[in-house]
Order: structure tokens, then C-alpha cells, then sequence
């Protein structure tokens, strides 16, 4: 993983950036793939606001500091590389699909080839022509199960290594890997050392600190749903349902 004086100042910009929530509502609200009209988990809103929320600050340090040369991709467009498509999401993020994969479900409903998403960024930068993955994970440090999907498995280098290769071969060279991680468990693993965290930093990756812990950007993000008027669903504590 390639680190550079741009990519670390970008991170410095992002280090515990606070949200300018007016501008993450308005620009949800204008959001081609956003229905006002429906009701969304919690979870979701929360993916949807945080995304918006690094993508207003990555395009201000792109205003601020030209001389990054940065790019944003794919542009409202898709692009590929020999062996993958890149194209936004209806979450402001980036799919990665494989060319050498085939959704079996969705090919046979649409009656044509249909390639399988294999990851997702939440953006993919170039800086200074050198691709920046950057992905937010505002998740628990581990989780058990079988999808092993806690930070701690996306340290790992079967799992990064993996995670970079697509933009590694469409762009023709190594790759930057920006990680923003929960407030607490950036000061648990990072400030305070963890060999895992340490291992994916001293490869090159970066680990940056959300402005706050995962329960607390919940609490806000409802605040602000319900603020706006955006309609919400919610979970009780028996498992009913309460929409807002």
C-alpha cells in the first residue's frame, strides 16, 4: 500500500472531521437514489450519512488543496479494467463487479449476463494519479459468525490485499488504503497499540478516527432523520416495528 504526503494530509483533514449536518441532509435530500418516500433502517441512514459526510470533506480538501490533483471515480459513470467494472451505487458508493463472475439470479431474471459485485468502496480517489481506496467502518472490532465482517478481519492481508487488487489493475500501480474507524476503537487499537492495527499500518494502511463512537453517529443520524421529516423504522425491544 503506497503512502504519500498527499494521502497523509488528506488523512490529517479527515481526522475526527465533524459533520456539517445541514449539507449532509440537503445533499441526501437531493440524491438521485434517495426516495423520500421510503422508510429506511437506522442502519442504512447511518451508511448513507457517513458516506455523504467524507465525501463533503474529501471534496472540499480537493477545492482547498489543487495541488492534489484529485479525482473522483467513477464519475455519475461506470469504468472498467481487464478483469473488473467499477460503478456508483445507489449509496454514493463504488460497486466492483467481476467480469469473470455471473450473478446466476439476476442473469437469469434478466435474461442476460449480469457480473457479480464483488466489493464496495465507499470512494476511490486518485491523488496525485495514485488510486486512494477509502472505506468507512463503523463497525465492532471483532464479530464472530461466519462472515467474520468486525474490523479486525479488514486488517488482515488475504482480506486487503484482495479488497486493492481491483484498483491496483485498473489503474497500473499500487494503491492507498484509507480505513475510518469508530472513535473508540481507533483509540483502543491505534492510540493505544494492537498488533493487528499496527501490522496494517506499518504495510502502508491508514486508520482514521470517526468523530465519534457508532452508538452516538446512531443517535444523531435518527435526530437528524426525524428533524428533516425523513420517514424511519425502528426496532423495539420485541422485535415490533415503529415507523416514524
Amino acid at each position: 500500500m503506497i503512502r504519500s504526503e498527499q494521502i497523509e494530509q488528506i488523512c490529517a483533514e479527515l481526522y475526527e472531521a465533524q459533520p456539517d449536518w445541514a449539507n449532509i441532509v440537503d445533499k441526501l435530500k437531493t440524491s438521485p437514489w434517495f426516495n423520500i418516500d421510503r422508510e429506511y433502517w437506522p442502519e442504512e441512514y447511518r451508511r448513507f450519512m457517513s458516506n455523504i459526510h467524507i465525501g463533503l470533506h474529501l471534496e472540499r480538501i480537493a477545492e482547498e488543496c489543487p495541488e492534489f490533483g484529485m479525482e473522483f471515480w467513477p464519475s455519475n459513470t461506470t469504468f472498467d479494467s481487464k478483469d473488473y467494472i467499477f460503478a456508483p451505487n445507489n449509496a454514493g458508493e463504488v460497486n466492483v463487479f467481476s467480469k469473470k463472475q455471473k450473478n446466476l439470479y439476476l442473469s437469469r431474471k434478466k435474461e442476460e449476463d449480469v457480473f457479480k459485485t464483488i466489493y464496495q468502496y465507499a470512494k476511490l480517489v486518485l491523488v496525485k494519479n495514485v488510486p486512494v481506496v477509502i472505506d468507512i467502518k463503523l463497525y465492532r472490532w471483532s464479530v464472530g459468525g461466519r462472515n467474520k465482517c468486525g474490523i479486525n478481519n479488514k486488517l488482515t492481508p488475504e482480506v486487503y490485499k484482495k479488497k486493492l487488487k481491483p484498483a491496483r489493475q485498473a489503474f497500473g500501480t499500487d494503491a492507498g488504503y484509507i480505513i475510518v474507524i469508530p472513535h473508540d476503537i481507533h483509540k483502543e487499537k491505534v492510540v493505544e497499540s494492537n498488533y493487528l492495527a499496527d501490522k496494517f499500518r506499518g504495510a502502508g494502511g491508514f486508520l482514521i478516527p470517526f468523530y465519534t463512537d457508532r452508538e452516538t453517529f446512531t443517535d444523531d443520524v435518527v435526530s437528524k432523520v426525524r428533524e428533516a421529516g425523513f420517514k424511519i423504522k425502528l426496532r423495539q425491544e420485541n422485535g415490533a416495528q415503529l415507523s416514524y
